[in-house]
C-alpha cells in the first residue's frame, strides 16, 4: 500500500494514496500534491483522523460486546477479557 505524506500548517502526516484519491477531486497523488495548500492539508487531517477514531470506537465496541472490559490504573490502561480480570497489571 503506497501511501502519501501530506503537509499541514503544525506538522506532517500519511495517508494511504487510495484514501487520498477517495477524498479528493484530483486524478492522481502527483496533481494533489503539486497543487494542494496546506488548509487543504489541514482539512485532510482533520477528516482522516475523525475516520481513524471511528475505526478504534467501532473495534473497541466489538471488543466490548465480546466480553473485554477496559481498565484504567493509575497511569496503566488497557482492555482485559471477562476471563482474565482476575490478572489486571496492578
Amino acid at each position: 500500500m503506497k501511501t502519501i505524506m501530506i503537509n499541514t500548517y503544525s506538522n506532517s502526516f500519511s495517508v494511504p494514496q487510495d484514501w487520498l484519491l477517495a477524498n479528493t477531486q484530483e486524478q492522481t497523488a502527483d496533481e494533489f500534491l503539486n497543487n494542494y495548500t496546506w488548509d487543504e492539508g489541514e482539512w485532510l487531517f482533520i477528516l482522516y483522523s475523525i475516520e481513524k477514531d471511528e475505526k478504534e470506537i467501532q473495534e473497541l465496541t466489538k471488543l466490548l460486546k465480546q466480553g473485554f472490559s477496559l481498565f484504567k490504573k493509575e497511569n496503566q490502561e488497557g482492555i482485559v477479557h471477562a476471563n482474565s480480570k482476575g490478572n489486571v497489571p496492578v
